[in-house]
């Protein structure tokens, strides 16, 4: 396993690169998931544009205006915070030891961060004084619908991190100071995803866009991310891994590796099990006792299958929504069936004991199902 990226390149080249602690591997497989889905589902709206199943918004713009005061004093604000922090470790590089605690605490590069700041205002001053008219005009501007997917991203991005670690939290209710004692920890993914639905389909509805043309854009970008996300999980280590595993593997996996079936997170990032002997870092030394089946990996197989139906279909079936109905069914058919072995808290509903993701999963089943429903008054078009 490897919490950072740091870890990685010790061990597979043998290099220490103290400025790669911070980048912890679950975030940076998050950043791949989130960039992947936000292109391909860039790219899947182009086609529908193309289609004439999504069409173009005009507002009115103004142009050759100068920057305005707010505007600049913004930018300052970015700048300075981004100088203050990302600087400060050139000067000490001992934070990068504890960095998730050094980026919340008060220690800083001010020069750094005055630098930084001062520099984006004034590009900024700059750039509008070229363009400043004597008098600026109202423009009537074309904007197309995958030119909202940056706006889209970062309302995924911002929601699905505060879903994450609310649902987090109703899973594992623990005092609020201790909860927000570590921000990056107790991440639920579910609590992400349909956090961030909600917001980007009020921003969606907002701008008038058809909103099943864009579920069915987004569905298969939702899924691979997903599964990208769940790599992250395993290679750092971080928990969710499944129940614990001892039995032989079977004859029919015999071509696989022994940790596809059974596998014991060794230099797991959060220093569960029995400590590793001749550790090859100076932390991250411990190693699951009993193995466990790595849910992660059968999670990003499946979710590779899934993905490649969806990316099938989405062109054979003509019916808006069916895509996105799809994924809310094999999506919830996945996770419930992958909770069966995996470890999580559990409820008590009606005398059966479930998990937060499997009640989820089932609103997810039951709700693909009602759209069926809907869906068989409408008939289906092949190509």
């Amino acid at each position: 396993m490897y919490p950072t990226l740091y870890h990685a390149f010790k061990d597979l080249f043998g290099v220490d690169l103290n400025f790669l602690k911070p980048v912890n591997s679950f975030g940076l497989f998050v950043a791949i998931a989130f960039l992947s889905a936000a292109l391909l589902f860039k790219k899947e709206i182009i086609r529908k544009e193309k289609e004439g199943l999504l069409s173009s918004k005009f507002i009115i713009a103004i142009e050759g205006k100068k920057a305005s005061v707010k505007e600049l004093m913004g930018l300052f604000m970015i700048g300075f915070i981004i100088g203050f922090k990302f600087l400060y470790p050139f000067y000490d590089a001992s934070v990068i030891d504890d960095f998730k605690h050094y980026i919340l605490s008060w220690k800083g590069s001010l020069f750094g961060g005055i630098a930084i700041g001062l520099g984006l205002a004034l590009h900024n001053y700059y750039q509008s004084e070229k363009t400043k008219l004597p008098e600026p005009v109202e423009v009537e501007k074309e904007v197309k619908p995958h030119e909202h997917i940056s706006s889209i991203t970062l309302l995924a991005l911002v929601f699905g991190f505060l879903g994450a670690k609310f649902f987090a939290w109703l899973e594992d209710p623990v005092p609020l100071s201790e909860f927000l004692l570590d921000p990056f920890s107790g991440l639920t993914i579910y609590g992400g995803l349909i956090a961030a639905s909600v917001a980007c389909i009020i921003y969606i509805r907002k701008q008038k866009l058809h909103v099943f043309h864009m579920l069915d854009a987004v569905s298969p970008a939702l899924i691979i991310a997903y599964g990208i996300g769940r790599l992250g999980c395993h290679f750092s280590g971080d928990g969710d891994w499944g129940i614990e595993n001892i039995a032989a593997k079977p004859n029919l996996i015999s071509i696989f590796p022994d940790w596809i079936w059974s596998y014991d997170y060794p230099h797991n990032v959060i220093n569960q099990g029995i400590r590793i002997q001749d550790c090859l870092y100076s932390d991250y030394c411990n190693k699951l006792a009993i193995p466990v089946f790595p849910t992660p990996i059968y999670e990003f197989v499946l979710c590779l299958g899934i993905f490649g139906l969806l990316m099938y279909f989405r062109k054979k079936i003509k019916l808006t929504g069916f895509i996105f109905l799809s994924y809310l069914f094999l999506n919830g058919i996945e996770r419930f069936t992958i909770e069966l072995i995996r470890i999580n808290e559990t409820y008590n509903l009606f005398g059966f004991l479930v998990t937060q993701a499997q009640i989820i999963s089932t609103l997810f089943i039951l709700m693909s199902f009602i759209g069926f429903g809907v869906l068989r008054k409408k008939p289906l078009y092949f190509d």
